[in-house]
């Protein structure tokens, strides 16, 4: 420490934060150097010693496992770091598994420097593979190409849940494949060998190639340790064949048009792509005929490109074995072409600018007439035959010459949007440029704008010679004052012309409806009704009133919640000024500094925006200076930028056990977080706190990593609080929470140690349960690590984790829902909302699992509609209402309950059967519906429960009837124009209608032309009521059998009661309402 220096009071006991003095750095250099030449010795020993023996992939069985076999909850005092190996975990450790092993070389291999791509762990095995015809016989002189990559469970366990930026990238390399061979044949008996190095397990990939058949891929996994691997027979296939003809709108034939081979893939996994990418090109004869062979199976399409004509893409088809579709004449349309200048203001032309032309409409007008009978998918897999499209206009890209001319071909009948880019002028951009009508275009572009400033020392206020300074966009520039008073006046004169524009069309109904009320016989009013219109008009008015101070109140709140989001963020915003400097904001990324005469500095080359200039010298603070707005025709006057001189924050970092410095150690600085705005609310419970994590560790300033001496520095800090944080694979983290650098500081440094990591092990029982199975480890702090399972032993082992508490979980990446099902699981058992044990630094832990507890419940069956099987109906588990009042605002069981009704939907296969996964226990509703054009059917709801994860099954087997209505109007018989609404007696009861509206039951129709007929109705009584069209709405009941039913209404029209506001029928353009007896007269003429 520095004299006078006392220790920051919140450091804990494992973290040792001090200053070295000169001498004691020196000593220390000496001891790591003398350290470093041990550690090279053991490790030049340890590699020409032999590698031990494996052990047995067996684990014994343990005697004392949780009742639950979720294993037992390890005191961080009894751990293995504090008394090393108990009996049991002896014995578990020496005859731990082949994975683990594996799993530790490759983590290894992966954390040095000098493997980049491959980790060495790779033996030799054969491979051998037989090509035949289609009848059977040996196929020689086949071309072959072999790729290989590791598989998912290798990967897995050599990188497992690492985050770090070095590990995924290489885990993304090894995940693709590599190209073995190329030029590889197949023999005269049609085999073929090859030696290769392959990991444990691999994924090979062999595509073969030959002029007379369709391209195939085989892909196929396999293990080293089974010794050679035969591929067996690869039986070529013939492919399809598409024939046709390319002509111009006039019919000449074209000539060399390029034909593109385009499958319909489902994804970048599907082998297909790489039978696609090895067709060869094709292109079109002299008479424009060509002629597509070998193509593999599958949907696909193709696309016509050639110069001056339009491009072309055809509908999609379907290759199979040996067919051959016909794609007829197709007529390309001959593009249009635009021609242009480009120059600067002075008229020099400018050479190098990139025009781009992109049309705005999504897709081109159709070519040609519907080919084949017919329409839609049945007739072109009939025919092969379908519309043929044009395809989407893509943007043309092109470049001015040197005299600044440029020209663009094939553009389609569309209004085009033209952007001019030049790296020393402004962008220009036109729109609904149409070729046709502007066959030439001249733009003129002017001079990128720039920024000219000062930097100065902010203690004395002298210009400072070398500095680093870049500009950042970020944004638009603010509209002037004047464009502002000038948009706002344009608002108000169309908001005023819209309100006179209201008050004459008002006028003119109140107009025509005092000359129909004129016209109209009145009729003299009983005091009886003057008293209930009086009465209603009240309430009437006050509703209006009530909704009206409802309204103001939420306006209210509303503004108050805005102010005091205002408010705090400026607060905020000041304190980060006061903290960072400048606008307050983190500067990004500085460029080396350079010498800038007097501290005199201009950016040129900017385009119009909003602007940050990160500014940074060596021992200053580095800040984000602005934000200063750019436009054209706008000057700003010369910027001045002062820069305080920093402090110096430095520091090693080294393994508290062994001593030695480690390198590729995160270091992160961070600001306290402002108060106010960032205070940390308490978690809500602890499963909930793992799965959405609520982190304060404020605003991160800088970011650095460790080097191979294990020192770390930042400069120019201002004074203030900070924190710390440390991180690094296979260790734990390490943060030191507020320290203080003073301003007559000048340097610091940390001496700073980091422990091992925790370590949890142990056995799923019942892995071969499991399709893609893996560990997952959740603190409530947010840390996150998933591992691998071995399937053989079921072993798994997790090190390197954080100080916490852990909840510990299988998941089944191969099973319907994924994640979420785990989460289901554990929130579902009693006791699911606590940690399943917690760790500390270099603690070892074991924990098992149960694969045959993972599963929830779930309900299958099958549905049959009339002694047929119901295909295509969709049936949804819907939670009971009564499951979900007993869970609270905030309960861990309600969100994943929501989360999970994405997945409690699924459609009945073509024998009607169903399966809905995963379900929690509790009370559902299955709702069978039919989903059509105009509406979706509820054909049918029924009660069920889930207890446990026993799956239940419910067979349904439902009669449907049909329901003919018939409204006729009680005064003269004709038909009635209105609208019915049935639900089930048995849901509905004796409820009002008001309260149908949430019934699972609820079916509705318009009746037109008094008849109208409603599907498939479940057998049984329905309540019904009819209402709308100027007629009294009615109530009533009636039954639907097997052969349907039917329904004779008589209504009655609404009487009219006068009212003191009278309004016309049509008034407005409103449509008028039928009145009884009275049909609508036609117009004369």
């Amino acid at each position: 420490m520095l004299p006078g220096q006392a220790d920051p009071p919140l450091l804990g006991n494992d973290v040792h934060l001090q200053v070295l003095t000169g001498s004691a750095f020196s000593m220390n250099r000496i001891l790591l150097f003398l350290f470093t030449l041990g550690a090279l010795g053991a490790v030049a020993l340890g590699l020409l010693s032999p590698s031990p023996p494996p052990h047995g992939p067996d684990l014994p069985a343990l005697t004392n496992d949780r009742r639950q076999g979720q294993g037992e909850k390890i005191h961080p005092s009894e751990s293995v770091g504090a008394k090393g190996f108990g009996p049991e975990e002896a014995v578990f450790r020496r005859k731990s598994s082949n994975a683990l092993q594996e799993r530790s070389r490759v983590s290894s291999s992966v954390e040095a420097k000098t493997r980049k791509l491959l980790p060495p762990e790779r033996s030799k095995t054969r491979l051998t593979l037989r090509i035949l015809s289609p009848t059977g016989s040996p196929l020689a002189n086949t071309a072959l190409s072999i790729w290989l990559r590791p598989s998912k469970r290798i990967l897995s366990l050599a990188f497992g849940g690492r985050r770090g930026t070095r590990e995924q990238g290489m885990r993304r390399k090894l995940s693709q494949a590599q190209l073995l061979r190329k030029d590889a044949h197949s023999g005269k008996d049609g085999r073929f060998a090859l030696d290769i190095e392959a990991w444990e397990e691999s994924v090979i990939e062999v595509l073969a190639q030959h002029e007379r058949y369709a391209p195939t891929v085989r892909r196929k996994s396999f293990k080293t340790s089974e010794g050679a691997f035969d591929l067996g027979d690869l039986r070529l296939e013939p492919g399809g064949k598409v024939i046709g003809r390319v002509l111009s709108e006039n019919g000449a034939p074209i000539v060399s048009a390029q034909l593109l081979f385009e499958p319909q893939l489902r994804g970048s996994w599907d082998p297909r792509k790489r039978a696609a990418q090895a067709l060869p090109q094709h292109r079109t004869d002299q008479l424009g005929r060509f002629e597509l062979r070998a193509l593999p199976e599958g949907f696909f399409r193709f696309r016509i490109e050639t110069e001056k004509y339009l491009p072309w893409r055809s509908q999609r088809y379907r290759i199979q074995k040996g067919n051959e579709i016909s794609a007829g004449t197709i007529r390309l349309k001959l593009g249009g072409s635009l021609r242009g200048l480009i120059h600067d203001d002075r008229g020099r032309p400018i050479a190098g600018a990139r025009i781009r032309a992109q049309p705005r409409a999504a897709q081109g007008p159709r070519q040609g007439p519907r080919q084949g009978p017919g329409r839609g998918r049945q007739a072109q897999r009939r025919t092969g035959k379908g519309r043929q499209q044009q395809s989407p206009g893509r943007p043309l890209v092109t470049q001015s010459d040197e005299r600044g001319r440029f020209a663009l071909q094939r553009l389609p009948e569309l209004p085009l949007s033209i952007e001019v880019r030049h790296r020393e002028h402004l962008t220009q951009r036109r729109t609904r440029i149409m070729a046709s009508k502007t066959p030439f275009l001249e733009v003129q572009m002017e001079r990128r704008l720039s920024l000219r400033g000062l930097v100065l020392d902010a203690k004395t206020g002298g210009p400072l010679a070398s500095f680093g300074i870049r500009a950042r966009r970020i944004g638009r520039p603010k509209p002037r004052p004047q464009e502002i008073a000038r948009k706002r006046l344009e608002q108000q004169q169309k908001q005023a012309a819209r309100r006179a524009n209201a008050l004459a069309a008002k006028a003119q109904r109140e107009a025509r409806a005092r000359e129909a009320g004129a016209k109209r016989p009145q009729t003299k009013k009983s005091p009886q009704q003057i008293q209930a219109e009086q009465k209603r008009s009240e309430q009437r008015r006050q509703a209006q009133e009530k909704r009206r101070q409802q309204f103001l109140a939420q306006r209210q709140k509303a503004q108050q919640k805005r102010d005091l989001e205002s408010r705090r963020r400026e607060q905020e915003r000041r304190y980060y000024q006061q903290r960072i400097g400048g606008s307050g904001i983190p500067p990004g990324k500085i460029p080396k500094a350079k010498a800038w005469p007097k501290g005199q500095f201009e950016l040129a080359g900017l385009e119009p925006g909003r602007y940050l200039l990160d500014v940074g010298a060596p021992g200053y603070v580095s800040q984000a200076a602005g934000p200063f707005d750019l436009a054209k025709g706008r000057p700003l006057p010369q910027i001045r930028i002062r820069l305080e001189q920093g402090i110096t924050l430095k520091g090693v970092v080294r393994n508290a056990k062994t001593g030695e410095a480690l390198d590729g150690v995160r270091v992160e600085l961070f600001l306290p977080p402002f108060q106010q705005s960032l205070a940390p609310k308490a978690p809500i419970s602890p499963l909930l706190a793992a799965i959405r994590p609520q982190q304060n560790k404020g605003r991160r300033i800088r970011d650095s990593r460790t080097h191979s001496d294990g020192r770390f520095g930042f400069e120019g800090l201002r004074p203030g609080s900070y924190r710390l944080q440390l991180r690094r694979n296979d260790f734990d983290k390490l943060s030191i929470d507020p320290f203080a650098l003073s301003r007559n500081l000048g340097e610091k440094e940390l001496s700073l140690e980091l422990l091992p990591g925790a370590e949890i092990y142990g056995k799923v029982h019942s892995a071969q349960e499991l399709k893609r199975g893996m560990v997952q480890l959740v603190s409530t702090s947010g840390f996150r690590r998933r591992v691998g399972i071995d399937k053989d032993t079921g072993a798994y082992s997790a090190k390197g984790l954080e100080s916490g508490s852990y909840f510990v979980r299988l998941i089944d990446q191969g099973r319907k829902a994924g994640q979420w099902a785990t989460f289901a699981a554990a929130v579902s058992r009693p006791g699911a909302d606590r940690p399943d044990l917690s760790v500390r630094a270099g603690s070892k832990h074991r924990f098992d699992l149960d694969a045959s507890k993972l599963s929830t419940g779930a309900i299958h069956g099958r549905i049959l509609i009339g002694n047929k099987a119901g295909r295509g109906l969709i049936i949804e588990a819907r939670p009971h209402e009564d499951s979900l009042r007993h869970l609270g605002k905030n309960s861990p069981l309600r969100f994943v309950r929501r989360m999970l009704q994405q997945w409690s939907r699924t459609r009945s296969n073509s024998k009607g059967g169903y399966r809905i996964e995963p379900l929690l226990p509790g009370v559902y509703d299955l709702v069978v519906q039919r989903h059509t054009r105009r509406e979706r059917r509820v054909l049918w709801t029924q009660e069920f429960s889930i207890q446990g994860t026993r799956p239940a099954k419910l067979d349904l087997s439902l009669q449907l009837g049909d329901l003919e209505i018939t409204a006729l109007r009680a005064s003269d018989s004709k038909p009635a124009q209105l609208r019915i609404t049935l639900v089930s007696s048995r849901e509905a009861g004796d409820k009002p209608a008001r309260e149908w509206r949430q019934m699972a039951s609820l079916r509705s129709a318009q009746i037109r032309k008094g008849t109208a007929r409603i599907r498939e109705l479940p057998i049984g009584e329905y309540r019904y009521l009819v209402s709308g069209g100027g007629y009294r709405p009615s109530e009533g009941r009636s039954y639907v059998g097997a052969s349907g039913g039917k329904l004779q209404l008589r209504v009655q029209a609404r009487k009219r009661q006068p009212s003191k506001r009278t309004r016309p029928r049509g008034a407005s353009g409103t449509r008028k309402k039928p009145t009884e007896g009275k049909p609508k007269k036609k117009k004369k003429g």
